[in-house]
């Protein structure tokens, strides 16, 4: 499993899904600027597990520092859907 995780087409497979739910979700988007906010989370998280797949050899510190951010920008992803969907079901 460490491997998947490591792997560039893993890494690129995530950000092109990314991609796709930025698309598929536009439309019901438009309501309000702030309902963007999950979609700017996991693109940072999917970019930045990204950039640590070609960075990791070259310099391992900012790999891990990458690496600790976008799993920071994750949890703010799903925190971002719980309070998205709430305000959502109060509005």
């Amino acid at each position: 499993m460490k491997k998947f995780m490591q792997s560039k087409g893993a890494a690129w497979a995530a950000f092109i899904l990314v991609l796709v739910y930025m698309v598929v979700t536009f439309r019901m988007r438009m309501f309000a600027w702030w309902m963007y906010i999950d979609v700017f989370f996991i693109f940072m998280s999917a970019f930045m597990n990204l950039l640590v797949c070609y960075l990791r050899k070259l310099n391992s510190y900012v790999a891990r520092k990458l690496n600790t951010w976008g799993f920071v920008f994750g949890l703010l992803f799903v925190v971002a859907l719980v309070v998205e969907y709430i305000l959502l079901c109060i509005v």
